[in-house]
């Protein structure tokens, strides 16, 4: 090989190796929740449990990676036998979010005893845990209804934790709501007072909105959220937007991620900001038609129009290689 050829060669490969392609987790990893953490320059993403991870190893399997793309499994939020006391079945909707310097927050959707869904918070100085139930009860409870899939909004100095009633389980609308937490991110502000910011009105939204999640960026929050129903090819992200954190807020009329040809149902996303400023959204989907295989990691850049909506490109859920949104 000549020098010429070489050169090409090495750039062929440095393409290569820059390039990446859903899904990212094959596994079954829904829910999951991105975090980036400066100090180690990592991503971190915890999904929600298989069957097999609560009957074997742990609950909330955490994966790392360096560029969004290329992910290792690194363990579980709670090994095996280390799950709260109250928390009985379905640990779903895991995130991890650093609210206080040197103390990382888990929280996480659970079922007790009573067979009510609920909201929990557990703290670890690690980012790879092992996290420990922070009060011993849930943060939040709903015996009526239950209530899921919990996420943080910030505002300057304000803390607020938000979630959903899960109302689709009894007939019932599923809003969207926030309260204000203290600084220690284990308890509310008094007096507590949600404050609903979304719920399921329009058309294609079908039973239910959930799996909120909020991002700021100048002028606006959105609240991202997936809604219909989970197991079929009408779930799809939505959006909405305001200027102050709780409201009211303006839904984009139609959903901006949705199925094609190779994925079904995407959705539960979480948004991340890259070191180069690029906006990339990781989301769970199914492979197209399979509900009964689980839900794989898929990865995808983000972009805004004019108007200040984030869109896709027309190739999102992608399949095909593309270069890695660093």
């Amino acid at each position: 090989m000549n020098a010429f050829g070489l050169i090409v060669y090495i750039a062929v490969l440095g393409m290569a190796i820059a390039d990446y392609q859903n899904p990212t987790i094959l596994n079954n990893v829904p829910d999951p929740g991105v975090h980036y953490d400066r100090a180690s320059d990592q991503y971190y993403v915890v999904t929600t449990s298989s069957l097999a991870g609560i009957r074997d190893q742990g609950n909330f399997p955490i994966h790392t990676s360096k560029n969004l793309a290329n992910w290792t499994h690194t363990g579980y939020a709670f090994p095996k036998s280390a799950n709260p006391k109250w928390g009985v079945l379905n640990y779903w909707a895991p995130e991890i979010h650093t609210i206080t310097p040197g103390l990382h927050h888990l929280y996480f959707t659970a079922r007790d005893a009573n067979n009510v869904l609920c909201i929990g918070v557990a703290t670890a100085k690690n980012l790879l845990g092992p996290y420990k139930d922070a009060i011993g009860k849930p943060l939040v409870y709903n015996a009526e209804m239950g209530y899921i899939d919990a996420t943080i909004m910030r505002n300057k100095k304000d803390i607020y934790l938000v979630w959903k009633s899960d109302g689709n389980a009894v007939g019932k609308r599923t809003p969207i709501w926030s309260a204000k937490l203290n600084a220690d991110g284990f308890s509310f502000a008094e007096p507590f007072k949600p404050v609903q910011l979304l719920t399921n009105d329009l058309q294609w939204e079908g039973p239910l909105v959930e799996a909120p999640w909020h991002l700021y960026k100048e002028p606006y929050h959105y609240i991202f959220y997936s809604a219909n129903a989970f197991h079929g090819n009408l779930y799809a992200v939505g959006v909405a937007r305001s200027k102050q954190p709780e409201g009211p807020y303006e839904k984009h009329l139609k959903p901006i991620l949705t199925s094609n040809e190779k994925w079904s149902g995407p959705g539960h996303c979480s948004v991340v900001t890259t070191r180069q400023g690029k906006y990339v959204m990781v989301y769970h989907a199914w492979p197209k038609n399979t509900f009964n295989l689980g839900r794989n990691m898929l990865v995808d850049e983000m972009f805004w129009d004019e108007s200040n909506w984030p869109y896709f490109k027309s190739d999102a859920p992608s399949w095909k290689p593309k270069p890695i949104p660093l």
